[in-house]
Parts: C-alpha cells; structure tokens; sequence
C-alpha cells in the first residue's frame, strides 16, 4: 500500500471518529438527566446542559475546570433521612479504587438539595468509575435524576393509603366486637354524629384540605351536616345551622344533583360560581363525592382547599373511595343503634314477661286457695238440699221440691263456672310454668285409644245436648309413651274448642287414627273456620283469634288453650295442625310416635 492510500484511509478512520464523537456528543447532551464527568480530583471534564441548568451555571465554560464540590457551595445537601451530606465526600465516593467499589457502578442514592431561595429539590444520584484500557480507574460519571415529583406522588399515595386505612379501621371500631356488648348496655354505642364528626376530625388531618364535612341526606333530599373540620369554631355552628335547613336543589344544579345519585363526583370553582342561595363559609375549590349504600344515595362527602390547587384524577379517585367507606361507618353505625334499641326493648320486654308471669303463678295460686272454698261450700249446700228432700213429709215434700229447685239450679251453675275457673287457673299456672322451664310431664306407657275414649264419654255426659261422635280404629291398644293426664288435657280442649265455636246444631267428629309408626288424633268442627293470617298465630300464648263468635257455651278463654295444648304435644315429641277454611269449619289434629312395645 503507498503512501497515498495510507493517507486516504486514516482520512476515513478520522472523519468516523469524528462522526461517532459527535453522535455521543449529541447524546450526551439531549440527556434529560444532568450528567458530570470528572477526574480523579474532582476537577469537571464535561458537563450536558442540564446540569448546566440544574446547578446555576452560565455554560459548560463556567463548570469545566471547577471542582464538582465547588458546583454545590452555594446549597445544602441532606441525605434521605435528613443528615447533612459533605459534598467533596460525596462525590469522590463514586472513584474509590478500593474493594468496596472495585468496578462495579456506585449504588444510587437520594439527596435533597435546598437552593438559597427556599425552594428544595430531591434528586437520585447514581455514580460509575471511568477506567483506562489498562483498567485503572481515571475518574467518573455521575448522573442526577430529579424525582421530587415522583416522590411527592409516592408520599402522596402513602399519605392516601394511610386515610383509607384509617377510615376502614373506623368502620370496624364501633364497636370493635359486637359481642363485646352486655346485656346491660354498659358499652354505650356512638351516634351517627359523633361518629361522622370524629371520621372528619380524622380525615382533616390525613388529607390536605382546608375544610372537611360529611352531611347525611333523607329521602326528600334534605341534608344534616352531621361532620365537619376545618372551619373557626364560630362559624361551625351557623354552617350546622344553614345546612340542616337546606337541601341539595339549594347548593347544585339539577346536573350535580343527578350525578350524585349516579355515584359521580362533583367539581365546583366556588370563587368563579360561588352558591346562589347558600353560604360558602370561606370555601373556594370544592369536591363533593357521594356518599352510596348500593345504589342509594345516603349523603354526600366534601373537601375544600386553595383555589390554585386542582384536584387530580388520583385524588378524585381516593376521595370517592373514601366518600364510600364513610357511607359504610355511618351505615354501620346506624345498623348497630337500630340492634341495640331492638335488643333493649327484647330485654325490656323479656323483663316485663318475666315478672307477668311472676304475678300469674302468684296470682294462680291465690285465687285457686279461695275458688276451692267457694266451690266445696257450694257442693256441700247442694248435698244438703238434696237430702232435705229426702227428708221431707209428703205435705211438705212438694213445696222443698219446688224451693230446692229454685235453689239447686243456681248453686249448680255456680259449680260449672267454679270448674271452668279452676280449668283457666290451671291454664294459667301451666303457661307461667312452661315460661319458667318448669313444667314437667310425666312419660310413662299408656293407651291413647282409652284417653280418647274417656275424655270423650265424660263430656258425653256433661254435655247432653251436642252430639260427639267418636270413630276409633280397630286397634285394640294404640300404646304410646306419655303422660296421660296432658294427652287427655289436649283431647279435651280440642273438643271443648270445636264445641264453642261451631254451633249448635252441628256435630263435632272425633277420629283416632295409627299409621305407620305414629298415631293421629282429629276434632272437626263445622264452624266459621279460620283464614290464613289467624292460622299463623293461633298457637300463640293469649292469642285470641278476632271475629270468632262463641256459638255454644260459657264465654271466650284466655287464649291459653291452644298455646297449652302445642307445648304438651312438642314435650311428647308430637306436632299440632290445623286444617281449617273459612266458612267451611276446622279441623284440628296431633300426632303422636308410637311406643316400640306393646302394653302389658
């Protein structure tokens, strides 16, 4: 190759060099991140334009040939924790040729720099060694990063997540355990007030905002400032006072109100649009979020800060979100004043029951000591008559006939009415048992088909002007396990109720029926029968069904009967029924398990 050709070809491997020197150059300073390159002594070789920006130089000629310590005289640096930082330490720690660094890049780190003028700025700083191609080190690159955005984002979201957090710990603070709560109510429940006034006192802290407030509304749309922070304490009072007597058509638009109830927030410049009608107490760049329960709009949340501070799309969000877990504080809240007034009035009322049936089971045995007296008087007074009229001469026999009958027949009525206040004593004394878990019945084998037979054939004989017909199954025994005065208690009432209820003229059926491992008792009526709303609550104590006439018979009972009879047939492990229409009579029945034995 001549000379020539040696001389055209170093032409070409200059201008390439070239071309590649300013390709890196051009990169380096369309470089958005300020970057220093400087030697072993500090002393700055390049610098891009925007660390000629960052650092307050005039151009690259005012830094090249400066110590890189010299560029940060005139600040002070802080590291993340807020420590005071040597700025010659900081940057030859970047070249260190020592084992700790050896050729990897220096880990990045945060600094905070405060200008003369006030102003701070934060910046990440990542640092690499420059070798030779023999590998030593001959000085480094540093680059720095302005993130005080990206960190003001950041404290931002952590300042958010910590609102939301508190406010999700408020809805599950009230109480803390619902179980926690006694019978007494010594643990006394927030009211919805001030629950919201302790979530906006709470919410005025964590958020930046110059006022907080939380207003429930009602269904016609009024609201009720129930929380509020921010505001001097002499005006709190009158905005309490405003808002209470107003409704949403008095602060928005039918627009605003409309996105409201669609869950969407409300943006309102109150210095440019200030309210027509109402007060905006100091107020200038609102948010309004909704406050929702499903789809029900149950209040509205608002916050208010300086007019040259928009709210972003983040913010909006996180207020919106917050908007809802209010909703969910105060609906809880609610919800658990409701429980506790609804438990009051059970420990009220089981209270209440507890002394009526108290008084009943005093009151039962009392009137029973008197009643008994009255009634063997009367039954001996009639034994008397009765053998004074045996006594008596012809003469005057027909005479005593005469007197005693007048005299007989009252006294006699006076028995029956005596005995049915004995069967509602009884009544009573029963039902005040069963309330106090002692009522006891005595399970021992017995014959249903005997009880039935009896009780019926008794009041066959009492009761000679209605007809009971009584239909019994071929069995010879129907052996069950019970207590045969109760058994017969229930056959009885079924009756007497059948009886008093149908008239007449009508017959009442009686059948007992076996089938399968179970035994069936029925009582038919052909009376008024009974719609289904009373068939819902005819087994209830005192429970008196309305519009149901006796037709037969002394008046209406307590309303124990039934309530007696269902309470005697379940402690036998039976069930109780009705079949009944109205106008078509009734049908009353109980079931029975059969005894696995035979009688003996």
């Amino acid at each position: 190759m001549n000379s020539t050709s040696y001389d055209s070809f170093d032409k070409e491997i200059e201008q390439d060099v070239i071309t590649v020197a300013n390709r890196l150059i051009a990169v380096f300073e369309a470089i958005s991140d300020a970057v220093l390159v400087y030697d072993l002594r500090g002393t700055i070789l390049h610098i891009n334009p925007a660390a000629i920006y960052l650092f307050g130089c005039k151009s690259a000629k005012d830094a090249i040939g400066q110590k890189c310590f010299q560029l940060m005289d005139r600040y002070q640096v802080y590291d993340e924790n807020g420590k005071q930082l040597q700025a010659q330490q900081m940057w030859m720690s970047h070249i260190k040729d020592d084992e700790s660094c050896g050729n990897e890049q220096h880990q990045a780190q945060d600094i905070m720099i405060r200008f003369p003028s006030g102003c701070e700025c934060q910046l990440n700083i990542a640092g690499s060694p420059i070798h030779d191609q023999k590998g030593k080190i001959i000085g480094g690159v540093c680059v720095f990063r302005d993130v005080t955005e990206q960190r003001q984002k950041s404290r931002q979201a952590m300042e958010t997540l910590a609102s939301l957090l508190v406010v999700a710990e408020e809805l599950v603070r009230f109480p803390e355990r619902i179980d926690k709560l006694s019978d007494t109510f010594s643990i006394s429940l927030p009211s919805i007030g001030s629950a919201a006034q302790r979530l906006a006192e709470i919410l005025h802290q964590v958020l930046e905002s110059n006022t907080v407030g939380i207003s429930s509304l009602t269904p016609s749309q009024h609201l009720n400032l129930i929380g509020i922070s921010g505001l001097p304490e002499e005006e709190i009072a009158a905005a309490r006072a405003e808002v209470d007597k107003s409704t949403l058509a008095d602060y928005f638009e039918d627009k605003d109100i409309s996105d409201l109830y669609t869950n969407t927030v409300i943006l309102r410049n109150l210095v440019q649009h200030p309210f027509e009608q109402r007060s905006a107490f100091g107020m200038s760049n609102l948010l309004v979020a909704p406050m929702m329960i499903g789809t029900q709009l149950i209040g509205i949340f608002f916050i208010d800060r300086a007019e040259d501070r928009p709210y972003t799309q983040e913010e909006i969000a996180v207020v919106k979100a917050i908007a809802k877990l209010n909703a969910l504080v105060i609906e809880r809240v609610r919800l658990l004043g409701e429980w506790a007034q609804t438990r009051s009035n059970e420990i009220a009322l089981e209270e209440t029951n507890r002394r009526f049936d108290t008084f009943l089971s005093i009151a039962s045995h009392e009137l029973r000591t008197p009643l008994t007296g009255i009634r063997g008087n009367v039954q001996l007074a009639l034994r008397r008559i009765e053998k004074i009229k045996a006594c008596a001469t012809d003469i005057a026999k027909t005479t005593l006939l005469k007197e005693g009958e007048r005299i007989q027949q009252p006294l006699e009525e006076t028995v029956r009415r005596a005995i049915s206040l004995d069967r509602m004593i009884g009544d009573l004394l029963d039902a005040s048992r069963i309330r106090a878990n002692n009522f006891v019945v005595s399970m021992k084998p017995c014959d249903l088909k005997e009880i039935v037979r009896t009780t019926v054939e008794d009041l066959q004989e009492v009761i000679t002007d209605r007809q009971i017909s009584l239909y019994l199954p071929e069995e010879s025994q129907v052996p069950i396990s019970g207590d045969a005065d109760r058994i017969q208690q229930v056959t009885h009432n079924y009756i007497v109720n059948a009886l008093k209820y149908s008239p007449p003229e009508k017959p009442v059926d009686v059948y007992l029926e076996v089938k399968d491992d179970q035994a069936c008792v029925e009582v038919r009526d052909e009376g008024p029968g009974l719609s289904i709303e009373e068939q819902k609550h005819i087994w209830e104590r005192f429970y008196r069904a309305k519009g149901i006439e006796v037709q037969y018979g002394s008046g209406a009972g307590l309303g124990l009967g039934l309530y007696l009879c269902s309470t005697i047939i379940e402690r036998h492990h039976g069930q109780v029924g009705l079949i009944s229409k109205q106008h078509e009579g009734s049908t009353f029945w109980f079931t029975l398990p059969l005894a696995s034995h035979p009688l003996p």
